[in-house]
Formats: structure tokens, C-alpha cells, sequence
């Protein structure tokens, strides 16, 4: 009978180790897999951060002195370029919405917020985000306020998209 106890622990000692060992393998592979989905998440932020930052120098009217300038050729005569002005009314033309608005602004001449909102169907925060990305384009100024109206350079546009899409 004694040396059934003795082995009954043994074995019990057995199974302890083996049970310590499973837990450390387990423990292992979950550091394994959380320092995998660290070094994943951390590329992706390491993506998003470009990605906004590519955003920032398109919307940033500080970069319009360090942007290059391309030359274009035409019969007549020589067309400057600046890759960030032209970027910054890109992104100002991005959206139906504010497309809209500066073709309400182009037929209707000087409007406040509400009849913009009313006659483009845009709730009052949406109608804002967009006022004020078009007048950070410079696409249209507010004289006073709750007023809006086309810059030249909206006008401009105006003129450039009517030929884009007229023909």
C-alpha cells in the first residue's frame, strides 16, 4: 500500500507538470498571436496617419508657397499650374452636394444658409461642412454673416465645369 501512494503522487506530480507545461504553451501562443495583431494594428494606424496627412497637405493653404508648378504647352500660350491650388478645388468639387451649392450660389447670386439648406435638401450640419470646405477653397465668401456668394474663383469654376460638361 505504500508504494501505491507513492506512485499515486508521482503520477499526480505527473499530470501537475504536464498541465504547467500545456498552460505555458497556451500563454506562449497567445503572445504570439497578440504581438502579431500589435504589429498589424500598428502598420494599418502607420497607414491611416499617411492617409490623413495626405489630406491635411491637400486641404492646408500653407503648402500653396511649396507646391511645385507645372507648364503646360498650348498654341496660344503658356498655363500655370499649382498641383495644391488645383487639389484644393478638386476636393472643394468632390461631392454632388457641394456642387450644388455653388450652382445655387452661380443662379441665384448672394443666399444665406437657410436657402441654401432648403433649396439643396442638406440638413444644417451637412450644409455647413460644406460651406465651410467651400470657403476654405475659396470657392465662395461670406460677406456677412450667414451670407454667402461665389468667389472668382467660384465663378471660374462655375465657367470650367460648364465646359467640362457641355459639348
Amino acid at each position: 500500500m505504500a508504494g501505491q501512494g507513492k506512485e499515486k503522487k508521482r503520477d499526480d506530480s505527473s499530470r501537475k507538470d504536464e498541465v504547467r507545461k500545456d498552460d505555458a504553451s497556451r500563454e506562449s501562443v497567445k503572445k504570439d498571436e497578440v504581438m502579431t495583431l500589435l504589429r498589424q494594428l500598428t502598420e494599418q494606424v502607420a497607414m491611416i496617419r499617411a492617409d490623413v496627412d495626405d489630406i491635411r497637405a491637400v486641404k492646408s493653404p500653407s503648402n500653396s508657397n511649396s507646391t511645385t508648378k507645372a507648364k503646360i504647352s498650348t498654341e496660344s500660350d503658356d498655363i500655370s499650374i499649382n498641383d495644391t491650388e488645383v487639389a484644393r478645388l478638386g476636393y472643394a468639387l468632390s461631392s454632388p452636394q457641394k456642387v450644388a451649392l455653388i450652382r445655387l450660389l452661380h443662379t441665384g447670386g448672394e443666399q444665406s444658409a437657410a436657402q441654401l439648406g432648403e433649396q439643396a435638401g442638406l440638413t444644417t450640419g451637412s450644409l455647413y461642412h460644406h460651406l465651410r470646405e467651400l470657403i476654405h477653397a475659396d470657392v465662395l465668401t461670406q460677406e456677412t454673416r450667414n451670407r454667402y456668394s461665389l468667389s472668382e474663383r467660384g465663378r471660374q469654376a462655375v465657367l470650367a465645369l460648364a465646359s467640362l460638361t457641355t459639348g
